[in-house]
């Protein structure tokens, strides 16, 4: 009977079992897995980056989705060396698991879809008021043009009016002549009338 167990250094648990349960130390064989090659961190992080991923990809240019999972792969790491730093300071060991590495590379890639979701928002709102923009500049010009045969026609009704207030002026004057002259005429007929009412007058005297 083989019994294989699995166990992680970096869970509060390990050390914990390894005191009640001696014989997990003792009795079995270790099995040291050392730290993943940068060849398996790199085809992990491609998977999940640059490979066809449901609901994922990338909006970049051509081979920028493999620069960014190498770019990951290396930053796991330099995150182990600083650990191996930190122990070799403070003798204190910090561990990096494969687990760990998975979860960075979630974490990449909800933050890389939010901060897409964000950027494609302010893209649509910018592409939007672009078109608003356009739509005033042409309803602008197109009010400049109406506005320009608007005035054409004040200005040609402006005339016509002054054509008319002329008219109306120089008729006036000629009226103002004609009741002039029918003024005069009127006092000549008063001034005659009143000679031949004198006239009759005097008639009446001598008869």
């Amino acid at each position: 009977l083989h019994i294989v167990l699995s166990f992680s250094p970096a869970n509060t648990k390990f050390a914990e079992r390894a005191r009640k349960f001696p014989g997990l130390i003792n009795c079995t064989n270790i099995d040291w897995f050392l730290p993943w090659p940068m060849d398996a961190l790199k085809d992990v992080s491609n998977k999940f980056i640059a490979g066809e991923q449901k609901g994922f990809k990338m909006e970049a240019s051509e081979g920028m989705d493999l620069k960014v999972a190498t770019f990951i792969a290396n930053v796991h790491n330099l995150i182990t060396d600083s650990c191996n730093d930190y122990y070799d300071q403070f003798r204190r060991r910090v561990f990096v698991t494969p687990k760990s590495y998975l979860s960075f590379i979630m974490f990449y890639k909800a933050k890389y879809m939010e901060k897409l979701k964000e950027i494609s928002k302010k893209e649509s709102d910018v592409t939007l008021g672009l078109e608003k923009l356009a739509e005033a500049e042409t309803s602008v010009e197109g009010l400049k043009k109406e506005l320009a045969v608007k005035g054409k026609e004040v200005a040609q009704a402006k005339r016509e009016t002054e054509e008319v207030v002329r008219r109306v002026n120089e008729g006036q004057k000629k009226a103002d002549v004609k009741m002039a002259a029918a003024a005069e005429v009127q006092d000549s007929a008063n001034a005659t009338a009143q000679g031949i009412e004198k006239e009759k007058k005097a008639a009446n005297k001598l008869l």
